[in-house]
């Protein structure tokens, strides 16, 4: 897996808005986005927002 680096001069803000379903046993799922936003800089990423989505199996 590639990890991805944003550049960021100046103060960023950093986010993580969520769903998690995990019962005490069998499946487990998670959805949801990470939005990022730069408060200065002339050089960084203004706003993104990565979406995210993961399965597995709970013992």
């Amino acid at each position: 897996m590639k990890r991805l680096l944003l550049p960021c001069k100046g103060e960023c803000l950093f986010g993580n808005i969520g769903y998690r379903y995990q019962p005490s046993h069998v499946f487990l799922f998670r959805m949801g986005v990470g939005p990022s936003f730069n408060l200065g800089g002339e050089h960084a990423v203004t706003k993104s927002v990565f979406p995210y989505m993961s399965f597995g199996f709970v013992l």
